[in-house]
């Protein structure tokens, strides 16, 4: 049972102001002292500064002859202070972008670090407040000042919507940092809210602002010449500064993982995303066998496994034979997944509705995995003052959205391998190739059968061929499968332009190491553009 909110105490003699910005100080301490860089390993949390590497930060470059926010260069920043400081456009409006996976809820967590704790080496120190909100959590909540008391303050806080409006509009510095816009409920714009008025440059204009959100989900709304900047993954230097904070200080080992990730191009180019190459170096220090897959299917096949087998260690014998059957068998799972995926893309449920789904054991039994995960979200349909109703919910969601893709490429691989390719073109058309071209990776290696078609469809749409390629990959691992193939894409023009999406850039580079690690000539005279 949730507990109810606790009646106001009294603010007499009382600083409201030391006391709001103590609040947030505490709730940011519970969130930036818990982070588990394997999501079942849960007797093991890390304070994010000692985990936290940057990727590679870029910021983007004005060309005053035009008002574009798509024209100009890319610049690298020499680190994340810079988000507040490097502004080539005057705007106090940022645009953090990074592909799920990248780190924008971990930086945001760095920076509530930075200013909780008065980090001298951070410009957060000198700023008076700092707001940092999950907009995912905000569904019917039009109000800035009602989200941070529900969200930022404690249940029995002092502290009411009129003393936050009041402390904001007297405060002489503030940041407010908005993660996960591309999740947010209202990003629509159709609801007026008051993240929506923020993001415009109608509310909080003296206040530093910076929303987080993937590429193809970005505001609309935004001033003009609003800074953005983009992370852009681990690079050698990152990975190896990771291993050293977080995972060990054996050279040796570190090398392995290293020497593994530049022997394997498919490998090394999924363990660019941070969070996969955090899972990858934590878990092939424990077994080095993680250190054999050889596609991305393979390694998530590998990921999946660990999860199940940690759990089950923990277990009797009884539990794991019944254990096992929710391992291999997570149909309502799979096709729940693909059915968000090839519709809303929301893909958070009430913790009731997702049990009628799936069932209440293999509920349990997934989220004390950790690949579902519960959060406590604050229904606006009830009345938070009611005795009788708790205004709280739980809603539930993938640990990470490639956890959804990697079960929705499940129900796709059994509805290819039996459907008709004119009925499977269609439904096909219904997911995003660039935005969840996983779900096809993995669908190809886990279906033989349903891999012949997807890659008839792939091989028939603009931008595919490159992810068919990749596809086939999926299917053994073997450049021998697809040498044919990546010479024909060599022999003729090879173009990386600016206006291709980040992911077809990458797999396009992806092939070309391919291609020159196993000596397969490149077209020199029309490469790139």
């Amino acid at each position: 049972m949730i507990e109810q909110p606790l009646p106001c105490k009294s603010k007499e003699n009382v600083n409201v102001k030391a006391v709001f910005i103590q609040q947030l100080q505490n709730k940011y301490k519970l969130q930036y002292d818990a982070i588990r860089p394997i999501p079942y390993i849960r007797d093991k949390m890390y304070n994010v500064k000692s985990i936290f590497v940057e990727s590679t930060i870029e910021a983007l470059l004005f060309n005053d002859q035009f008002d574009d926010s798509d024209t100009g260069s890319w610049e690298k920043l020499n680190n994340y202070h810079q988000l507040l400081k490097f502004d080539s456009s005057n705007s106090s409006r940022k645009i953090v972008q990074g592909d799920p996976g990248y780190g924008k809820s971990t930086l945001t967590l760095q920076m509530a670090y930075d200013w909780s704790t008065k980090q001298t080496y951070s410009p957060l120190c000198e700023k008076e407040i700092l707001i940092l909100l999950r907009l995912r959590q905000l569904f019917g909540i039009t109000s800035i000042y009602r989200a941070i008391r529900l969200f930022l303050l404690p249940r029995d806080t002092i502290i009411n919507e009129t003393d936050i409006k009041d402390i904001l509009q007297k405060s002489s510095s503030a940041v407010v940092i908005l993660d996960g816009f591309d999740e947010y409920p209202h990003q629509d714009g159709e609801n007026l809210t008051d993240v929506n008025r923020i993001i415009a440059g109608n509310m909080f204009q003296e206040f530093h602002v910076i929303v987080c959100s993937r590429p193809l989900s970005m505001p609309g709304q935004i001033p003009p010449r609003t800074q953005r900047t983009r992370l852009n993954g681990f690079d050698r230097r990152a990975q190896q500064v990771y291993i050293q904070k977080a995972v060990t200080n054996n050279t040796e080992v570190a090398e392995k993982i290293h020497s593994r990730l530049k022997e394997n191009p498919v490998l090394g180019d999924f363990c660019q995303v941070p969070l996969f190459f955090v899972m990858f170096a934590h878990m092939t220090k424990e077994n080095e066998k993680f250190q054999a897959v050889n596609s991305a299917t393979s390694f998530f096949r590998h990921v999946i496994s660990c999860f199940h087998s940690h759990l089950q260690n923990k277990v009797s014998d009884e539990n794991v034979k019944h254990y096992k059957i929710f391992e291999n068998d997570h149909t309502n799972l799979d096709e729940l997944s693909f059915q968000v995926l090839s519709s809303n893309q929301e893909i958070t449920w009430t913790k009731d509705e997702l049990r009628v789904h799936i069932g209440d054991q293999f509920y349990d039994y997934y989220v004390r995995l950790g690949i579902l995960c519960e959060e406590e979200i604050f229904d606006s349909s009830i009345d938070e003052f009611s005795s009788e109703v708790s205004p709280y919910r739980v809603d539930v969601h993938f640990y990470h959205k490639l956890f959804c893709e990697w079960y929705a490429a499940h129900h796709l691989s059994r509805l290819a391998e039996n459907m008709n390719f004119l009925k499977l073109k269609k439904l096909l058309r219904k997911l995003d190739l660039f935005e969840l071209h996983y779900v096809f990776r993995f669908a190809c290696g886990l279906n033989a059968e349903a891999a012949r078609k997807i890659l008839k469809h792939l091989n028939s749409v603009k931008g595919g061929e490159q992810f068919a390629i990749l596809c086939t990959l999926e299917q053994s691992g073997k450049f021998t499968d697809i040498k044919e193939n990546v010479s024909q894409l060599c022999s003729e023009a090879i173009h990386l332009c600016r206006d291709d999406s980040r992911v077809l850039q990458r797999s396009t580079i992806q092939l070309m190491i391919i291609a020159s690690r196993n000596e397969v000539s490149l077209n020199r005279k029309h490469a790139g553009r």
